[in-house]
């Protein structure tokens, strides 16, 4: 009698067991969109020692966000960091490359940002608490000649601290 009532008891089990519905998979996160710990307002440290004030900003331009970063490097009165499509860290600020772009006195520069200093032991171009230390290139090769500036190719530190 044990042994019919193990067998039942056995049977139950394994059928409970196996009707059970299928759990339903998981639907993915939606990727974490890490634009808006960068916007506000900057005070900037230039390399020389001299401050200016940087805003950034969020904009969305049909269906392709951007940061749009004003007062870039107290030259660029507007830069454009596309962030669409691209697998970064969270806490990096890149303002990708710009090139062909006008500064406040109409000259035409490429800027590129995205480098990481290898002579420091500093994170350039990432948000550590509410400092951004800015490593990026400036040059201006295809337009100094015939703007009738001097030629300039070298790489720029600022350290941005965010205010609010």
């Amino acid at each position: 009698m044990k042994g019919i009532l193990f067998c039942l008891f056995s049977i139950v089990l394994l059928c409970s067991l196996r009707c059970r519905p299928e759990k339903e998979n998981p639907k993915p996160y939606a990727p974490y969109d890490q634009r808006d710990q960068f916007v506000g307002v900057y005070s900037v440290q230039h390399d020389s020692g001299y401050i200016y004030i940087m805003r950034i900003e969020e904009m969305d331009s049909g269906g392709t966000k951007y940061l749009v970063v004003n007062n870039f490097a107290n030259l660029f009165p507007r830069i454009l960091a596309n962030y669409n499509g691209i697998e970064i860290p969270l806490n990096f600020f890149n303002i990708g490359f710009n090139f062909g772009t006008k500064d406040k006195y109409n000259r035409t520069w490429d800027v590129g940002g995205g480098y990481d200093d290898t002579t420091t032991t500093a994170k350039e171009n990432t948000l550590v608490g509410n400092q951004i230390v800015l490593y990026y290139r400036l040059q201006n090769m295809p337009w100094w000649s015939a703007e009738g500036v001097p030629y300039h190719y070298a790489f720029h530190k600022h350290i941005a601290t965010k205010i609010y």
